[in-house]
């Protein structure tokens, strides 16, 4: 497509120190960078760190200049001329002088609405599927496709290697001031920005020591990650694996007032909501989960217009102790997650080393980021004369619970869930719970930890309501697996036990635990006999207890967590000679 323009140069409104960085040929990788990059070439038909941006486009539309801005915006970031190639056995990214770009465009004006809403769908899912070869910049492309004499569907798509949220809102802004200085034949006004280089070399200037002995002492004595357990997901459907929950603008107002009376952020309260949310899926009291960081250093001169890679996922510690006063605990995480920013540059194979957990064992199996980038804003606030709306940012995660708080004047709840593990019914159930705590953060119902609930009072009532029969006198003298059997006799249908979306009616618990007792009974277990229960929290806990009374034995219990030497250990002195594990109980169920 020729071009000829207006002049677009930059005026420089501030003066940014000049730093000596790595070798412009060859650059090392961000730690961000290592990790997509590894699972890029690990799965090369993966289409996870494929990202795109696309809106609805009004006005009339320059093809050439849009095209010239592109270029221009190519030709003056490094890091957008990046490819990714193994140097000496060591995977480096190398800039290239040129990255030859070419606007593609599709006129769809000969077919209906309808029919062009399916050509997008479709253009979209096959632009993600086709990935990229990193070896060959630029690692992006833009399509537009004519829906009208003055409307376009804009789709920008491009590998996360060398861009993140904050930089492609940056961007988004320069791209179209560029398109209108060469539009209109006029010089653009460009604040000069510091090269992702500088970011580079900063990187290999920090000390390795301090993070280490930081992350040691933050993971010391974690001996598994917290794991998400929800029921057998229903099959897939069409849609894309992501549920959204708004929380209205008056809602916002109020948790803004609540962090500020208790002296953190609103990001830390939505962490500390997602941090109880994991810990009551995960069964556990001590969570970890990743969080993403900026990785933008402050003493860095510029870092906040600088375009590159720079956000980092780590991970996040968080102890739920139930009587911990709610806000001094509210304090400490945000605390701990302040000291934790002072480590963003680690790189999570580091940490999984320092953190004493095999290399097999992930850290953490869900993510939250807390996302503060306006890409709306720069599309919005742009004075290129076209006019933006239906503005999607499409990201993918690998991990299996992904979520993403969105902060506007309301703040918008996105999960991202792997349909394999979760399916939509319980990803929309997690966010009314999420957001259930939120909303009582603010209504000052809570003292202690312990009180912060993932159920809304009126439907804590109704269920209490609806599973608690008035009390009906009872023998104290008689065990109470006999108790249980008599409740469950009168009442075999009535719910016994809940747990992560599974339950048991008092009638097929009664049996089940009756079949485990006689199988007990079959491994000689009786009176003074000591069982071990290694299992982890859940219904085949609770049948495995009550069928081991029921045998006439005492239980010891064996945390699946621990290593299997202590356990051993733990074996051996008690002299437990059978154990009941979650395979077992599970096959008596």
């Amino acid at each position: 497509m020729a071009v000829t323009p207006g002049d677009v140069s930059v005026t420089t409104a501030t003066a940014i120190p000049d730093t000596t960085g790595p070798d412009l040929a060859s650059w090392p990788l961000t730690p961000l960078q290592e990790g997509l990059l590894f699972h890029t070439v690990s799965a090369p038909d993966d289409s996870a760190y494929v990202e795109q941006l696309h809106c609805r486009l009004d006005g009339e539309l320059d093809l050439a200049a849009f095209e010239y801005a592109w270029q221009q915006a190519i030709a003056c970031h490094d890091i957008l001329r990046a490819g990714f190639a193994w140097t000496d056995g060591r995977p480096a990214q190398r800039v290239e002088t040129d990255a030859p770009f070419t606007l593609t465009v599709h006129d769809w004006r000969d077919a209906d609405s309808q029919e062009q809403g399916v050509r997008f769908v479709r253009l979209l899912d096959d632009d993600r599927r086709r990935g990229f070869d990193l070896a060959r910049p630029p690692l992006m492309r833009v399509t537009l496709a004519r829906v009208g004499e003055r409307q376009w569907r804009w789709v920008w798509t491009h590998h996360h290697l060398i861009l993140d949220g904050w930089s492609v809102s940056q961007l988004v802004g320069e791209v179209l001031e560029r398109y209108r200085a060469a539009r209109t034949g006029t010089t653009a006004t460009l604040t000069e920005r510091r090269p992702f280089r500088d970011y580079l070399a900063w990187l290999q200037q920090q000390d390795t020591a301090a993070a280490e002995a930081y992350w040691r002492d933050a993971l010391a004595g974690l001996t598994s990650p917290a794991r998400i357990i929800v029921p057998k997901p229903a099959p897939a459907d069409s849609q894309a694996p992501q549920q959204d929950l708004v929380i209205g603008a008056a809602w916002v107002t109020r948790l803004q007032a609540w962090a500020r009376q208790a002296q953190v952020t609103p990001s830390t309260v939505v962490t500390a909501a997602w941090a109880r949310l994991v810990g009551a899926y995960a069964g556990s009291h001590d969570v970890v989960f990743g969080v993403t960081v900026s990785g933008r250093p402050a003493e860095l001169v510029g870092y906040e217009r600088m375009i590159g890679p720079f956000i980092n996922t780590l991970p996040l510690r968080v102890r739920l102790d139930a009587s911990a006063p709610f806000e001094s605990w509210m304090r400490t995480l945000h605390r701990d997650h302040g000291r934790m920013r002072e480590h963003e540059h680690s790189r999570l194979v580091d940490i999984q080393r320092w953190s004493g957990l095999p290399p097999t064992t992930p850290l953490f199996d869900s993510l939250m980021v807390f996302e503060n980038y306006p890409v709306d804003a720069s599309l919005r606030e742009q004075q290129s004369g076209l006019r933006f709306d239906d503005i999607t940012f499409v990201e993918q995660s690998t991990y299996g619970l992904a979520l993403a708080a969105i902060p506007a004047d309301t703040l918008t709840l996105r999960l991202h869930f792997d349909p394999s593990r979760i399916d939509r019914t319980t990803a929309a159930r997690m966010l009314d719970q999420l957001a259930a705590l939120l909303e009582s953060v603010v209504a000052g119902e809570i003292r202690s930890l312990g009180d912060w609930s993932l159920l809304r009072p009126a439907e804590r009532t109704r269920l209490l309501d609806a599973s608690s029969p008035a009390p009906a006198p009872y023998d104290p003298s008689l065990p109470i697996h006999d108790l249980f059997d008599r409740h469950a006799a009168a009442t075999p249908e009535q719910v016994a036990v809940v747990f992560a979306g599974r339950s048991l009616t008092y009638g097929a618990l009664a049996r089940a635990t009756d079949r485990i007792a006689a199988w007990l009974d079959a491994q000689g277990v009786g009176p003074d006999v000591l069982v071990g229960v290694q299992i982890e929290r859940s219904l085949e806990m609770v049948a495995a207890i009550l069928g081991t009374w029921k045998a006439g034995a005492a239980y010891l219990p064996l945390d699946p967590s621990y290593p299997e030497r202590r356990l051993a250990t733990m074996r051996a002195e008690s002299g437990v000679s059978v154990v009941l594990t979650a395979a077992v109980v599970g096959a008596l169920l």
